[in-house]
């Protein structure tokens, strides 16, 4: 599947997750990301809606090398945090207990 502009119904979704950092979690590699670059779940969050508010396109792929997620869809954006650009790969998934929640898997400049 070759990059597209994700659906509206994902881009909604992402934006509703994301204003609960509580239904946001972050792969091991996301979270060394985050240490590395003083990054946090909730400052990711605001980035996330900020860039949905300001129309920015959110681009759907496929993932090719997280392992526990190959062949699965994630959501590609690019926001600034603290005029930083930050390349952002997020997925969505599903804990059978409490629902939908986004995944970080890659958050770096």
């Amino acid at each position: 599947m070759a990059k597209k502009k994700a659906d509206s119904k994902i881009v909604k979704l992402i934006y509703k997750l994301a204003s609960d950092p509580s239904r946001v979690r972050s792969t091991q590699r996301a979270y060394y990301d985050m240490l590395a670059y003083n990054l946090t779940i909730t400052g990711l969050c605001e980035a996330i809606q900020q860039w949905i508010d300001a129309g920015e396109t959110v681009i759907e792929d496929v993932t090719q090398e997280a392992q526990s997620h190959i062949g699965k869809p994630i959501y590609i954006m690019k926001p600034r945090i603290e005029g930083q650009e930050i390349y952002l790969k997020l997925g969505i998934e599903k804990d059978p207990k409490t629902g939908e929640y986004m995944l970080i898997i890659s958050s770096h400049p």
